[in-house]
């Protein structure tokens, strides 16, 4: 029985490499900004990122737009004393983009791609991020480059993916050149190269501000995570990394290397976790876990996974519902596993639905219910998760003999 989910868990792995970018998670900080463009009353001499939010709202209403941004910022991210609240920041970046903001507009195309604070209206993201382009400014140009990734079935997609972001990566945009990094280790809309992907990736390593605000830092969070996992692809085995094992035959020179990268990858990671990013810390808990360029350390790994979770990252949640439903440091905790199965499934993480459908399959940490496994299996079959709909048929044969 246990080692039925056991496999399932392991296979969450790879799966999971896919979260830290190019899914469709709605997570605001899938935005970057460049400088305000100067439009409605703003005033040059004065300092608005230090000023009080009652101020700001005092020249937001008297025409400021650049105000009306700082604040729909300070909201957004929640920072400067203010509470994370996508409905007042979107009210915000409103008034300052129907002012001419084109960085206001840029946020309001990734509130509406991600349906943050609003429900999401692709036709509105793309008009967003047309008009922001379309007054030049880059992070528009970006923000239609991440529309196209997103929404793939798009005639076209790729390709207008790559015209958008090539155009933001050759104003030398953050976010361009991430997402230009991105484009070239997936192969979409040119030719699959992860020598060049790396180029990219660790152009924004190099160039990190140490002082880089909350706002602006995930382009260079992303790409210290992808240059780790490019790294670790020999040991994780991950299809979307772009680079296969190259060290077949234990040859004692590419040994050396794998045991190279690992340390490297080990190093970055580090380093991004520093900055409370999720998706680093998630990774940092594996390394730790399967002792990858470091020793195995559960409670290492355990912490880490925690602090993700805490984030509602859900690759993070499902991690620690694997580890107390085997025992991995912890004692045993079926309760446990199922706390942290649901806290992923409720985000619509697949893995999780499927461990969760089991956990109800065979009453572990919850009573046993066959209709609500069949739920969960359902809800990951939906998503096409390996093995969903087998276990969607398996439950239904069940609750066919339960009825007899």
């Amino acid at each position: 029985m246990k080692r039925k989910l056991v496999s399932v868990l392991l296979g969450l792995l790879a799966i999971s490499m896919l979260a830290s970018c190019g899914n469709t998670s709605k997570n605001k900080s899938t935005k970057t900004t460049t400088t305000s463009t100067k439009s409605g009353k703003e005033d040059e001499d004065f300092d608005y990122s230090k000023a009080q939010s009652a101020d700001l709202e005092v020249l937001s209403y008297d025409g400021d737009s650049r105000a009306s941004l700082t604040l729909g910022l300070r909201f957004d991210y929640g920072i400067q004393g203010e509470n994370q609240n996508y409905q007042e920041a979107k009210k915000w970046y409103e008034s300052s983009a129907t002012q001419g903001n084109s960085n206001a507009m840029v946020h309001l195309g990734y509130l509406y791609l991600f349906g943050l604070g609003t429900e999401q209206d692709l036709t509105k993201s793309m008009n967003y991020f047309n008009n922001a382009a379309t007054a030049g400014n880059a992070d528009g140009y970006a923000g239609l480059g991440r529309y196209y990734l997103n929404n793939p079935s798009i005639p076209d997609a790729a390709s207008l993916a790559y015209s958008n972001i090539k155009t933001a990566c050759d104003e030398d945009n953050t976010m361009g050149i991430y997402l230009m990094g991105y484009l070239y280790e997936k192969g979409i809309g040119v030719t699959q190269d992860t020598n060049t992907a790396i180029t990219y990736y660790e152009k924004l390593i190099e160039t990190t501000p140490s002082d880089v605000s909350k706002v602006k830092r995930y382009p260079y969070q992303e790409a210290y995570v992808r240059r780790s996992l490019i790294y670790l692809q020999s040991v994780l085995g991950d299809p979307t990394a772009g680079v296969t094992n190259t060290n077949p035959e234990g040859d004692t020179k590419d040994e050396d290397k794998e045991n190279a990268d690992k340390e490297q990858a080990l190093k970055l990671l580090k380093t991004c976790a520093e900055s409370n990013y999720a998706p680093a810390e998630y990774y940092l808990g594996i390394v730790y876990e399967k002792g990858i360029g470091t020793s195995v350390s559960y409670s290492n790994a355990i912490s880490y996974f925690e602090k993700a979770s805490k984030k509602d990252y859900a690759p993070a949640q499902n991690r620690l519902g694997y580890i107390y439903f085997n025992g991995l440091g912890v004692d045993v905790d079926y309760n446990q596993s199922a706390y942290y199965q649901k806290l992923a499934a409720a985000q619509g993480y697949a893995a999780a639905q499927v461990n969760l459908g089991y956990l109800y399959e065979k009453g572990l940490g919850v009573d046993k219910n066959l209709n609500l496994a069949r739920q969960y299996y359902q809800m990951a079959a939906n998503q096409n998760f390996g093995g969903a709909e087998e276990s969607v048929l398996r439950v239904d044969q069940l609750i066919s003999e339960q009825a007899k």
